[in-house]
């Protein structure tokens, strides 16, 4: 089972190496892998906005968030799996968008109550 940890994590890293030389195809392949991820945080987001435009805007967010991630990863490091640092990333992404969300709300633009949605997602921390 070791075995076929350390050979996904090869497959992973060389992806990573890839998308930094700027392969394309190798940033689909990595979306690919993670697009769960991805799609956990706008369920929940969307689980409690419901608001389509609002959920496609923050995908397309954590993309970019998964992108940059894919960038700032430290690859020598052993500690740290390149998913569990995507997901701190794109879960900090998240919790500032609940944030920017809230603060709408307090000044009366859209109606949402963020602040159960917040302390879930602060809480998994």
């Amino acid at each position: 089972m070791k075995e076929k940890n350390i050979e996904y994590t090869n497959i992973i890293l060389s992806l990573i190496m890839k998308v930094r030389s700027g392969n394309q195809a190798a940033f689909e392949e990595l979306l690919k892998l993670y697009e769960p991820l991805v799609f956990s945080f706008v369920d929940k987001y969307y689980a409690n906005v419901s608001n389509k435009e609002d959920a496609e805007d923050l995908k397309q967010e954590l993309t970019v968030v998964f992108y940059n991630s894919i960038l700032s990863y430290d690859v020598e490091q052993t500690q740290v799996s390149f998913g569990l640092y995507a997901k701190i990333c794109m879960n900090n992404a998240f919790v500032t968008q609940l944030r920017m969300l809230k603060k709408r709300n307090e000044k009366g633009v859209m109606i949402l109550d963020v602040d159960e949605v917040l302390d879930d997602v602060v809480s998994e921390e």
